[in-house]
């Protein structure tokens, strides 16, 4: 469902359902154990919200990113996008996804000695609603 939407989103020109879609099949492929395709399209959707301008979006996807450097157990790379995301939530009042990005950066040392390569990405990831065009938080 998350590749048609990206299509009609393509087609359609609306960026809005690519950025949705591509940070969805990122959640997609990192489930299926492709950290590599999963970042890809992290960094694609990161790109595609940069390019609208949307922030949060913008966080969403740096998180999304920094889950997958802690999963390959890179951590100075998670510090960084972690960082990034907790910047950009907090700038927009984000209260709940400044908070988590602030509790996955501070216990980031933790997370790395006990994370393996195997297990789902801790990160602010969002879902799509069904349609490819509304997200929503996990947290709210």
């Amino acid at each position: 469902a998350y590749r048609e939407a990206l299509s009609y989103g393509e087609r359609a020109g609306h960026l809005e359902t690519v950025a949705n879609s591509q940070n969805n099949l990122g959640l997609v492929y990192q489930a299926l154990g492709d950290p590599v395709t999963a970042q890809a399209m992290f960094e694609d959707a990161l790109e595609t919200n940069e390019r609208l301008g949307r922030l949060e979006g913008m966080a969403t996807a740096y998180g999304n990113i920094a889950g997958v450097y802690l999963q390959q157990r890179e951590g100075q790379r998670a510090r960084d996008a972690f960082k990034k995301g907790a910047e950009i939530a907090s700038r927009i009042g984000w209260t709940k996804g400044a908070a988590l990005f602030q509790q996955f950066h501070s216990k980031l040392d933790m997370l790395l000695a006990t994370t393996h390569a195997s297990e789902p990405n801790p990160s602010v990831a969002r879902e799509d609603s069904g349609d490819g065009t509304n997200e929503r938080r996990r947290d709210d």
